[in-house]
């Protein structure tokens, strides 16, 4: 962690203490100083709502996949996996033939999940308009199954080296069957030839192995 991610974790947390110094008081003069503290100190150092919560709270955060076109299934796929090795617990839901990925996650398993994803995602579109494939939806599970076979593998190398456990989850599974009960079983993919032209092109992805790194805390 920079000098910059540190001050901006002290800013975080000052924001965190000021807004229960401002539930506390009983003078609302007094509760809406602390609140204009807050709100100051989260625009300079550009803090989002869900950066105040509990990092340890499970919550249901939705990743629409439409955009993606024919390709969402890959998206599907590559954002699925992606949040599994950060411990993030995905569902896949489907209305009118467009995906959405609901994670139950931590703020930071999701923050995570989704730098890691923007970073993978244009690479994905890169190689769909650079290969032209005719079947987008086998090309990107493809594509996606390949690269996510690289980033486990790595995962599990950049862990050991520091005999850290890998990320599960347990608990965030449980987190979501809490609350909304067991999830349906997906259906079985087929694919036809263009996966595989998928695959050698997820071959040539670049992981960003630094994030890999960075564990959820």
């Amino acid at each position: 962690m920079d000098g910059s991610d540190a001050k901006r974790n002290r800013a975080v947390e000052r924001v965190r203490a000021m807004l229960a110094k401002a539930a506390a008081t009983d003078f609302e003069a007094e509760a809406q100083s602390f609140e204009e503290h807050a709100l100051r100190l989260m625009a300079a150092y550009e803090i989002e709502e869900r950066e105040l919560r509990d990092s340890g709270t499970y919550e249901s955060e939705h990743v629409p996949c439409h955009h993606f076109g024919n390709a969402q299934t890959g998206a599907v796929l590559l954002i699925s996996g992606v949040a599994r090795m950060f411990g993030a617990y995905p569902v896949q839901v489907s209305h009118s033939g467009k995906f959405t990925v609901s994670l139950t996650a931590t703020p930071p398993q999701f923050d995570l999940t989704m730098t890691l994803v923007d970073h993978l995602f244009p690479q994905l579109m890169a190689d769909i308009t650079r290969d032209r494939p005719r079947s987008r939806r086998d090309y990107s599970i493809g594509w996606a199954t390949k690269v996510l076979t690289r980033l486990e593998l790595t995962q599990h190398r950049v862990y050991a080296q520091t005999d850290a456990l890998v990320p599960t989850t347990t608990d965030a599974e449980h987190a979501f069957k809490s609350k909304n009960g067991p999830a349906r079983k997906g259906r079985r993919l087929t694919v036809g030839h263009e996966y595989n032209h998928g695959v050698t092109a997820g071959e040539r992805a670049d992981l960003n192995q630094q994030q890999l790194r960075d564990k959820p805390r």
